[in-house]
């Protein structure tokens, strides 16, 4: 956020290198800020399922190779 000396705020964001760009629109940042952290909570939730699924799998085939007692 960036707050001129008049008093209206704004919001910078860097699009490409050399590019600074301003808007007051800062309820549609909001918006996208929401919507990839959200998508960001289900990349996490999704990479735990997977790897918890692949400990499980790896336990059962283990367990099926053990010697058996009788």
């Amino acid at each position: 956020m960036v707050e001129l000396a008049d008093g209206t705020e704004y919001l910078s964001f860097f699009p490409g290198e050399n590019t600074v760009m301003l808007t007051e629109d800062t309820s549609s940042y909001d918006a996208q800020a929401e919507s990839q952290q959200q998508f960001a909570d289900r990349i996490s939730g999704l990479t735990y399922t997977i790897v918890t699924s692949l400990l499980f799998v790896f336990s059962l085939i283990m367990f099926a190779f053990l010697p058996s007692r009788y």
